[in-house]
């Protein structure tokens, strides 16, 4: 088991839990729940970074076990690396913007989180079908 493997599991709870949060905050208009929410996409953003970082060592363990799709795992790469660096930026958006929930910035930290969590949602399915096949 690699590194990879363990890590992969935090960007996608993180960030999920954290649109979860930040959307009933939003409905409820619940500030402190979106702040909180807002922490879970900062911290998701950075540990979908790290699994981008252990990703490479995961390959190699991958190929060395020969039971799976060159051509799922090349998808898997490329969305995991422009994934990866697109939720940065969004984590990087979100704490520029981390207390602002009216307005034009508030629907934009929602859109933010909602965006984070169809991209992780995308890259784990791709992720899965490296392994498990379609």
């Amino acid at each position: 088991m690699t590194t990879h493997l363990f890590i992969v599991h935090f960007p996608v709870s993180l960030i999920l839990a954290g649109v979860i949060i930040d959307l009933v905050g939003a409905a409820v208009g619940d500030s402190s729940a979106r702040g909180w929410a807002g922490r879970l996409l900062i911290a998701g953003g950075f540990f979908a970074f790290l699994a981008f970082g252990t990703g490479e060592g995961a390959k190699f363990a991958a190929l060395a076990s020969q039971e799976l799709d060159a051509q799922l795992l090349t998808r898997h790469e490329e969305w995991g690396s422009i994934g990866a660096w697109a939720l940065l930026i969004l984590a990087f958006l979100r704490a520029i913007w981390r207390n602002r929930f009216d307005g034009a910035h508030g629907w934009l930290n929602a859109g933010i989180g909602v965006v984070g969590a169809a991209l992780v949602v995308v890259i784990t399915l791709s992720g899965t079908l490296v392994r498990h096949g379609p």
